[in-house]
């Protein structure tokens, strides 16, 4: 999970998704939450699990997926790297760098990329647990439709490891609404369904905790279930 820091990334949290939203009237998904005042609620609140997801995805879609410099545009690396069949490391070094060093290209100033070979091992964990090895074929860019279903069809299913967290409980959103749009998209309901089939691996293989004596096992904080709901919430 990115790692949310500073007053800036915090203020900005608060004025899109907090309690500052709330007081300037305008849409607030966490009105009651002041993330200036209390920085730790992002990984505190029992009633808000996902909120741990929720600041990095807002980091990453803030800082991440509108990076364009110097001709490096992110989307359109993406795009090649997936119409390319999803190989090397040129790719992910670059992203971890505006991660971690606020550049695709670094050292820039605030030094050498911090951990490139464990950032790219950990980005093939997720390739691996997604596609089990053998990377699927694309050779055109996917288009989004939108289909006539209205219905929030979108659950998790049981939970495959031994811990568990309950789905959590979802405001309503209308079908005809923009997030509606967007959520029953082919799109998101692809997204979707392909999450859903590698839950057991995502939350066994890539949410782990090492315990003192060097031994990796599920997380009892990270699960696929809160992850999940901060993607539905996101989109």
């Amino acid at each position: 999970v990115i790692q949310t820091s500073g007053v800036c990334n915090f203020g900005k949290l608060n004025y899109y998704l907090g309690a500052r939203a709330a007081a300037d009237g305008r849409d607030s998904r966490y009105p009651t939450i002041d993330f200036c005042k209390d920085p730790e609620v992002i990984c505190s609140s029992a009633e808000y699990k996902e909120l741990k997801w929720i600041a990095g995805l807002f980091y990453w879609m803030e800082s991440v997926q509108t990076y364009n410099v110097d001709g490096w545009d992110y989307l359109t690396e993406l795009r090649s790297f997936v119409e390319g069949g999803m190989t090397g490391t040129s790719f992910i070094d670059a992203v971890s760098g505006i991660v971690n060093r606020g550049c695709h290209n670094p050292p820039c100033g605030t030094g050498e990329l911090d951990g490139r070979m464990e950032r790219s091992d950990n980005f093939n964990k997720v390739l691996d647990a997604f596609f089990g090895g053998v990377i699927p074929q694309v050779t055109a860019p996917i288009t989004v439709t939108e289909t006539s279903d209205t219905s929030d069809s979108l659950t998790e299913s049981n939970p495959s490891s031994a811990v568990s967290t309950p789905i959590p409980t979802r405001q309503p959103v209308s079908p005809s609404s923009e997030a509606g749009l967007v959520l029953n998209s082919d799109t998101f309901v692809n997204l979707a369904q392909a999450l859903d089939d590698s839950k057991g691996d995502i939350d066994s293989k890539l949410f782990l905790y090492l315990t003192p004596d060097y031994q990796w096992i599920p997380s009892s904080v990270y699960r696929y279930d809160d992850f999940f709901e901060s993607v539905r919430i996101m989109a």
